[in-house]
Protein backbone atom coordinates (compact mmCIF):
# COMPACT_ATOMS: atom_id res chain seq x y z
CA UNK A 1 0.00 0.00 0.00
CA UNK A 2 2.92 2.42 -0.70
CA UNK A 3 2.79 4.99 -3.36
CA UNK A 4 6.22 6.53 -4.96
CA UNK A 5 7.19 9.73 -4.36
CA UNK A 6 6.26 10.76 -7.83
CA UNK A 7 2.13 9.92 -7.42
CA UNK A 8 2.23 11.07 -3.31
CA UNK A 9 0.15 14.51 -3.79
CA UNK A 10 0.34 15.14 -0.06
CA UNK A 11 3.88 16.11 2.00
CA UNK A 12 4.55 16.20 5.37
CA UNK A 13 3.40 18.47 7.50
CA UNK A 14 6.10 18.99 10.16
CA UNK A 15 9.40 19.07 7.48
CA UNK A 16 7.69 19.15 3.69
CA UNK A 17 9.51 15.88 3.00
CA UNK A 18 7.75 13.22 0.51
CA UNK A 19 4.76 10.83 2.39
CA UNK A 20 4.01 7.19 2.06
CA UNK A 21 0.33 6.03 2.27
CA UNK A 22 0.38 3.14 5.19
CA UNK A 23 -1.93 1.16 6.34
CA UNK A 24 -5.52 2.94 8.31
CA UNK A 25 -6.58 1.94 11.50
CA UNK A 26 -10.46 0.86 11.83
CA UNK A 27 -11.75 4.17 13.11
CA UNK A 28 -10.25 5.83 10.35
CA UNK A 29 -11.95 3.56 8.45
CA UNK A 30 -15.04 4.28 9.45
CA UNK A 31 -14.27 7.90 9.56
CA UNK A 32 -13.91 7.60 5.81
CA UNK A 33 -17.43 6.33 5.11
CA UNK A 34 -17.98 10.38 5.60
CA UNK A 35 -14.75 11.96 4.69
CA UNK A 36 -11.92 10.62 2.56
CA UNK A 37 -8.89 10.05 5.00
CA UNK A 38 -5.52 8.12 4.39
CA UNK A 39 -2.62 7.35 6.71
CA UNK A 40 0.89 8.23 5.84
CA UNK A 41 4.34 8.37 7.48
CA UNK A 42 7.05 10.27 6.24
CA UNK A 43 10.04 8.96 4.25
CA UNK A 44 12.37 11.18 6.35
CA UNK A 45 13.83 8.53 9.18
CA UNK A 46 14.68 12.30 10.87
CA UNK A 47 11.00 13.26 10.81
CA UNK A 48 9.24 10.35 12.07
CA UNK A 49 5.91 11.80 11.25
CA UNK A 50 2.94 9.63 10.78
CA UNK A 51 -1.16 10.69 10.52
CA UNK A 52 -4.03 11.32 9.21
CA UNK A 53 -4.84 14.28 6.62
CA UNK A 54 -7.98 14.19 4.21
CA UNK A 55 -8.28 12.61 0.56
CA UNK A 56 -7.69 15.48 -2.01
CA UNK A 57 -10.33 13.84 -4.24
CA UNK A 58 -13.16 16.32 -4.13
CA UNK A 59 -15.80 14.00 -5.49
CA UNK A 60 -15.08 11.32 -2.54
CA UNK A 61 -13.71 7.53 -3.27
CA UNK A 62 -12.33 6.67 -6.83
CA UNK A 63 -15.00 3.65 -6.34
CA UNK A 64 -17.68 4.31 -8.67
CA UNK A 65 -19.39 1.65 -6.48
CA UNK A 66 -19.05 2.95 -3.08
CA UNK A 67 -22.58 5.03 -1.47
CA UNK A 68 -21.72 8.39 -0.72
CA UNK A 69 -23.39 9.92 2.44
CA UNK A 70 -26.47 11.65 0.22
CA UNK A 71 -27.06 8.60 -1.57
CA UNK A 72 -27.91 6.64 1.68
CA UNK A 73 -30.33 9.70 2.92
CA UNK A 74 -32.10 9.57 -0.23
CA UNK A 75 -32.52 5.44 0.24
CA UNK A 76 -34.14 6.26 3.51
CA UNK A 77 -36.37 8.64 2.28
CA UNK A 78 -37.63 7.12 -0.44
CA UNK A 79 -37.80 3.94 1.91
CA UNK A 80 -39.92 6.42 4.66
CA UNK A 81 -41.84 7.58 1.94
CA UNK A 82 -42.87 3.78 0.14
CA UNK A 83 -43.82 2.88 3.80
CA UNK A 84 -46.17 5.89 4.22
CA UNK A 85 -47.60 5.58 0.86
CA UNK A 86 -48.69 1.87 1.87
CA UNK A 87 -49.63 2.42 5.21
CA UNK A 88 -51.78 4.76 3.82
CA UNK A 89 -53.46 2.90 0.75
CA UNK A 90 -54.19 0.54 3.60
CA UNK A 91 -55.69 2.44 5.33
CA UNK A 92 -57.98 4.08 2.73
CA UNK A 93 -59.40 0.42 2.07
CA UNK A 94 -62.78 -0.44 3.03
CA UNK A 95 -62.08 -2.17 6.58
CA UNK A 96 -58.68 -0.34 7.22
CA UNK A 97 -55.74 -2.11 7.71
CA UNK A 98 -56.94 -5.13 9.04
CA UNK A 99 -56.93 -8.23 6.62
CA UNK A 100 -60.23 -10.32 6.66
CA UNK A 101 -58.81 -14.02 7.24
CA UNK A 102 -61.81 -16.80 5.86
CA UNK A 103 -63.66 -18.13 8.65
CA UNK A 104 -62.70 -21.68 10.11
CA UNK A 105 -64.20 -24.71 8.85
Amino acid sequence: MVESAAMSRHVCPRCGGSLDQVHRRRLERLISRVWRVHRYRCRAESCGWEGVLRSQHPGGSNNPRRMKPWMWAAVILVSVMAATLMVAYLESRPGGASVESAPAP
